[in-house]
């Protein structure tokens, strides 16, 4: 009896979906030049679009929240 996939189950179970979250989130932060990545790497992401833009808005979302936090602890140390 073959088990039924699940969502979770399904979630990053291959590489390339891998490789795509982690080009993702690399490129919320660094500029991604995609000539220079592999044939491979090229594929994965253009297969896995989704899980590359997942990533980029998880990088996006650390940024953004990271930012805020500093610039309130900014802030607060300059007694504002």
């Amino acid at each position: 009896m073959e088990k039924e996939k699940t969502p979770i189950g399904d979630f990053l179970n291959d590489t390339g979906e891998v490789h795509a979250l982690w080009y993702g989130f690399y490129s919320a932060w660094y500029t991604l030049d995609q000539d220079k990545l592999s044939e491979e790497l090229k594929k994965d992401i253009d297969e896995n679009h989704h899980y590359y833009t997942a990533g980029y808005f998880i990088g996006r979302g650390i940024k953004k929240i990271l930012a805020l936090w500093l610039h309130k602890k900014r802030e607060t140390k300059n007694g504002k």
